[in-house]
């Protein structure tokens, strides 16, 4: 099936919080390890053939507070932490969120390769263990890439990164390194919705991996913004995408389906 509907399937399916493999269908067969905080929900499925890792979008009001601690913010030519006024690289309000999952997902990693931090990515290539997929919409997808980027370039482990609607997550320096780590990443963006250019680019921040849009009419920049961001819409924009794969059409109708109260 197309990557960008599998990865869909699993990214929305992180708004439902699913807690183990009897949550959904789509999880048969794997093993699930739930990852959830006041403000942030993720969850790992291992599949014998793949490991999946997904993140939810915000949900409260703490998660969107972080969302819009951009700092650090362009001065002089230079990113700084508003707080410290030390040179930074990446938003610090999703890089503390991703705290929370970096150990987890680091010990996990280091457990199924039964490895150590330093051996992991030799044991992986050479016991040939299966591919990650880390996947998200939202908030979930700048978790997503920081996820992504830590696999890559601290375990040194090549994976794969789909995020649906993610905001920016660093400046130059950050989209230069993750751009040349060992990650096959696919930045999708429905129409004009809002997290497009968020934060701006005027305070230094860059997008990373390839661009995929979905495209609508450009009055939706003036008049849709927010409604493109809505996952039942991004849905729909994927539907229209791949309208000529019935497998992925069903796969997508059912996403719908869940999707409704």
């Amino acid at each position: 099936m197309n990557a960008i509907v599998t990865a869909w399937q699993y990214a929305e399916l992180a708004s439902h919080e699913p807690k183990d493999s009897s949550s959904h269908p789509l999880l048969e067969g794997s093993i699930v390890t739930p990852m959830e905080n006041d403000e942030d929900f993720g969850y790992i499925a291992e599949f014998p053939d793949r490991i999946d890792i997904s993140y939810r979008g915000s949900k409260n009001l703490a998660a969107w507070i972080s969302d819009f601690m951009a700092y650090p913010l362009e001065w002089e030519g230079t990113l700084k932490n508003t707080k410290t006024g030390e040179p930074g690289t990446i938003h610090h309000g999703f890089y503390e969120a991703w705290s929370f999952f970096k150990p987890v997902i680091q010990n996990y990693l280091i457990t199924y390769a039964s490895a150590t931090k330093d051996t992991v990515s030799k044991i992986w290539k050479e016991e040939n263990l299966p591919p990650i997929f880390v996947y998200g919409h939202s908030r979930g997808g700048a978790l997503s890439a920081l996820c992504a980027r830590d696999i890559a370039k601290n375990l040194g482990i090549p994976c794969s990164c789909i995020m649906f609607g993610a905001p920016m997550q660093g400046n130059k320096v950050y989209r230069d390194e993750f751009n040349i780590l060992p990650i096959n990443c696919t930045d999708v963006i429905h129409g004009y919705e809002f997290t497009w250019n968020l934060p701006p680019d005027w305070a230094g921040f860059r997008r990373v991996g390839r661009f995929l849009h979905l495209e609508e009419p450009a009055w939706h920049k003036v008049f849709r913004k927010i409604r493109d961001h809505f996952p039942t819409h991004t849905t729909d924009a994927l539907i229209s995408y791949v309208k000529d794969d019935p497998l992925a059409v069903r796969a997508l109708e059912q996403v719908r389906e869940q999707a409704s109260p």
